[in-house]
């Protein structure tokens, strides 16, 4: 008879056990403990319009009767759009993009007016692991005094990043959206042809677009810092074709190289 109490005893307490692991919510529903999923959110900030530079603005404008402003926004808002879908099969993103548009609105003035632009070097990998059309371009660039006087003189070549002048801006963001990581697209630049009056070479008739960005975590810290380039075309002024050439491919190479950093840190390499 006590051993049966006894049993009886301790399958009461497996079961209040089992029963306070089970509950998950305060409203008395239940359901299983699991284990917590890493954190994967990611936000994306446009560049200003500002930000755009393009030396063949005349030509974009000309083809398809936007002004600056226009062509600008275009550009950002395909560019985050191609930054997203980069993104989305290892990370979650959220694009300002998505929000109401009077909360977008609001966000992008606080982002804008929390942060700051500074011209530094372009880290080396960013030199070295290039395509070898890449290579090539930039060879015959540096042949070319007249129109690249930078590399005449023997000057490292430098990109815009951002620096973050609001100490609170990636702390509300994270409160907000529950992002562990802030990509930053800082400026957009479109290079003229280095030789587009030469002739017989096929690389002196490719324009040149540079993506300058800037990765942090929530804690402020630089996950990854550079630019991605991308070549095409003179003969190519219609916006969406510069843009269905491009964004892809340069939105990739920034997506591969934050998956690159952020599998690299976790590693301890």
């Amino acid at each position: 008879m006590q051993l049966q109490k006894f049993t009886l005893a301790i399958l009461l307490v497996v079961l209040n056990i089992t029963g306070a692991m089970a509950q998950a919510t305060t409203s008395g529903e239940v359901s299983e403990i699991k284990a917590e999923k890493p954190n994967k959110g990611v936000f994306l900030i446009p560049f200003q319009t500002k930000m755009y530079i393009s030396d063949i603005n005349k030509e974009i404008s000309e083809r398809t009767r936007m002004n600056h402003t226009q062509i600008a926004e275009k550009f950002r808002s395909a560019l985050d759009q191609n930054l997203y879908i980069a993104l989305k099969e290892n990370w979650q993103p959220i694009s300002l993009y998505q929000l109401p548009i009077e909360q977008a609105r609001k966000e992008f003035a606080y982002i804008y007016s929390s942060i700051g632009y500074k011209y530094v070097e372009v880290p080396e990998e960013e030199n070295t692991a290039e395509t070898k059309t890449q290579q090539t371009w930039k060879k015959l660039k540096q042949k070319i005094a007249s129109t690249e006087e930078e590399h005449s003189k023997g000057e490292p070549e430098k990109y815009m990043q951002t620096k973050i002048t609001n100490p609170n801006l990636l702390s509300v963001l994270f409160a907000s959206y529950n992002t562990n990581y802030f990509i930053f697209i800082n400026q957009l630049d479109i290079k003229r042809a280095v030789g587009e009056t030469s002739q017989g070479n096929a690389y002196a008739n490719k324009r040149e677009m540079v993506v300058h960005y800037t990765i942090f975590d929530k804690n402020g810290n630089i996950v990854k810092s550079g630019v991605a380039k991308s070549y095409f075309s003179k003969n190519v002024n219609d916006i969406n074709q510069i843009i269905k050439q491009n964004f892809p491919v340069i939105a990739k190479y920034i997506a591969d190289k934050f998956l690159e950093a952020v599998t690299s840190a976790a590693s301890g390499k």
